[in-house]
């Protein structure tokens, strides 16, 4: 998580507490420390950890952590998910973290120079077993099933279509600041895993912007409205679509020349597709 993304409640909290500066590093997890439904932040100043959580409904707690009290019990990178527990002094934090949120855990770890267990990386899924010839969408019409467009591979500069198109999601999952277990689990189901680990690496060192263009260039537009189509059920998936999910869409369709009117259509038909079960129940 960018540090300048941090919630001002958020560091509010923190300097009540007593911590002043502003954050070096931040982490966000989709769930409680607990486990529990919910959210938690690492904040790591100059001097100290600032853990905060909640679980869904309920206020956050902050405990303030000295880097000298802590030790690293796990550190475990599974393909695009980084797995930890953390030893301090009120008690053990266990959590873990995707995407770009496990770039930032490792890189907050990294920065608290902790004593630790070797680095351990589960092998990776073999692309036979993850691919999928005709993925679909999670949660489709009863009684029809319809086949998500995937652009085949092309030539798009550096990059193939299909992992502009993987990129794409990932953009779109990231772009209120973290992703949630439902985002990356359907973007599992619909990208390989060989696919994903390269449009990580593209998501990670291109600016959105560069990718705009290129997918601009590159894809059709029945292409185009396959990806603003998966774009919008990525960000939906956990529930809602926050105004910061749509602006993205639209800064998306501005660089693509694509019609707004079309966009909308999209984007109310997905949620439609999504209230079949209670508005049929």
């Amino acid at each position: 998580m960018d540090v300048r993304f941090v919630s001002e409640s958020l560091l509010n909290q923190a300097k009540a507490a007593g911590i002043a500066g502003k954050p070096l590093h931040a982490v966000r997890f989709s769930r409680a420390f607990s486990g529990e439904s919910g959210e938690g932040y690492f904040l790591l100043y100059p001097d100290c950890l600032a853990a905060l959580d909640r679980k869904f409904g309920e206020e956050f707690q902050l405990r303030k952590l000295a880097p000298d009290e802590l030790s690293l019990l796990k550190r475990e990178q599974n393909g695009t998910k980084l797995d930890f527990t953390l030893d301090t002094a009120s008690g053990p934090i266990s959590s873990s973290a995707t995407f770009s949120e496990a770039e930032a855990l490792g890189k907050l770890l990294d920065a608290l120079n902790l004593a630790a267990p070797a680095v351990s990386a589960a092998p990776a899924p073999s692309a036979a077993a993850t691919v999928k010839p005709e993925p679909q969408l999670a949660a489709s019409v009863p009684g029809s099933k319809p086949k998500i467009e995937i652009p085949s591979s092309g030539n798009s500069g550096s990059s193939g279509s299909l992992q502009l198109f993987a990129a794409g999601l990932l953009y779109a999952a990231a772009s209120d600041g973290a992703f949630s277990p439902e985002q990356e689990r359907l973007i599992n189901q619909l990208i390989p895993s060989n696919v994903l680990a390269t449009a990580l690496s593209y998501y990670n060192s291109t600016p959105k912007e560069t990718f705009f263009r290129e997918i601009r260039n590159a894809f059709s537009e029945k292409q185009q409205t396959s990806l603003i189509a998966n774009q919008l059920e990525v960000m939906m998936c956990d529930g809602d679509l926050r105004r910061i999910e749509m602006d993205f869409i639209k800064v998306e369709a501005m660089y693509l020349n694509y019609s707004s009117s079309k966009m909308y259509q999209i984007r109310e038909l997905i949620i439609l597709k999504n209230q079949l079960s209670a508005l049929f129940a």
